[in-house]
């Protein structure tokens, strides 16, 4: 079962930093974004590098055009598409994702070094996108009949732009969300067993292993595994009802965690860093209503977080609602609203949270 994926908010930490009551996280605001016609333009974050990049969607141009960010500067990630969208960010800076190719409604997938947009193409199908990609240029995605097919076929491309075919547990579809430096690939995959949902896996050194889902659940979905290899982070339904819940899941050693939510029905865990901190989004009950809003959160040493709770002084203006990625120096891709004095918010903007106590400085942006 292909699981929604609501996308939630995050913090920027340090593995000391986390493990402090009193911590606190600085907000950058990347912006809800103009383009040439002054039209604001809402923005995403996606992903994260180590040295505190970000990319997203949102930049200047076509609506839903992809950017990177660094050193305090936004560039669009065009590079010769009408549109890009890009997914999650490797240490040294890389990304992937999906371009729009013309004015058709034909997609291909990419992977961003940088300075260059190599195009990955589709191998014929309607659409393909790069979900994930490792610093040895190795792209995962999938290509489909559409955008919105189910008929997902996993692919993964080498540096050259070769596609081989990833595949599943049992049956023919699936999608990887996650790579790592070993070549450690997550997602979801169809079972083979009738009437089952997608379950989440681990593909490690050409044996994929099924991770199973958390109680009676149905259905589950890896997002991301750290460069260690040793924790793979995702949700998974609970029960074969679908009204019982979605829950961020934890896995390490072949046992899946449920890391619970912040008090609402859902959960997603996004994105893991080498010391084990993981971010994602958690629905949130609205006190004196039936609302839930989704709530990015932390979670460290057993407990989850809502970053909410978590931003410095003059920060707390901020909602944020998803936390996408985390680097192993703590700081968070984030995308958010910020909250005006009347009662209303701005449009969706990406965010980069960052320890109060982390001074780091942003260098130059060349992909390693």
């Amino acid at each position: 079962m292909s699981l929604p994926v609501l996308f939630a908010a995050a913090s920027l930490m340090t593995a000391s930093a986390l493990a402090c009551a009193e911590t606190r996280y600085r907000v950058t605001d990347i912006g809800a974004l103009i383009d040439p016609t002054g039209v604001t333009i809402p923005s995403r974050a996606t992903g994260i590098d180590a040295r505190g990049r970000v990319v997203g969607t949102g930049a200047p141009g076509a609506p839903g055009n992809g950017f990177w960010y660094a050193a305090g500067k936004v560039h669009e990630l065009t590079l010769g598409y009408p549109q890009t969208v890009p997914g999650k960010m490797s240490p040294g800076g890389r990304s992937a994702g999906d371009a729009l190719k013309d004015s058709s409604s034909t997609r291909e997938a990419f992977r961003f070094d940088g300075g260059d947009l190599i195009p990955l193409g589709n191998e014929g199908f309607g659409y393909a996108r790069g979900n994930d990609v490792n610093d040895k240029k190795v792209v995962v995605g999938y290509v489909a009949p559409s955008e919105s097919s189910a008929s997902t076929f996993m692919r993964s491309w080498d540096k050259s732009g070769a596609s081989t075919p990833i595949p599943t547990i049992g049956g023919a579809f699936g999608r990887p969300f996650g790579i790592n430096s070993k070549g450690w690939i997550v997602g979801e995959s169809d079972t083979g067993v009738a009437l089952q949902g997608r379950h989440a896996f681990l593909r490690v050194d050409g044996t994929t292993t099924d991770l199973g889902v958390l109680a009676s659940g149905d259905g589950s979905v890896a997002y991301a595994i750290n460069e260690a290899g040793d924790v793979v982070v995702g949700s998974s339904l609970i029960s074969v009802y679908r009204s019982a819940g979605i829950h961020a899941f934890r896995w390490e050693q072949g046992q899946m965690q449920d890391l619970g939510t912040l008090s609402g029905l859902d959960s997603a865990a996004l994105d893991v860093n080498s010391g084990g901190t993981i971010v994602g989004y958690s629905l949130v009950k609205v006190p004196h209503s039936n609302i839930q809003a989704s709530h990015g959160f932390v979670y460290r040493k057993g407990k989850m977080k809502d970053l909410n709770k978590m931003l410095a002084a003059g920060d707390e203006k901020y909602l944020i609602y998803s936390a996408s990625a985390i680097n192993d120096a703590g700081q968070i891709a984030a995308s958010g609203v910020e909250l005006r004095n009347d009662g209303s918010s701005s449009y969706d903007k990406a965010l980069l949270l960052t320890p109060e106590s982390d001074s780091q400085s942003q260098s130059p942006y060349t992909p390693r």
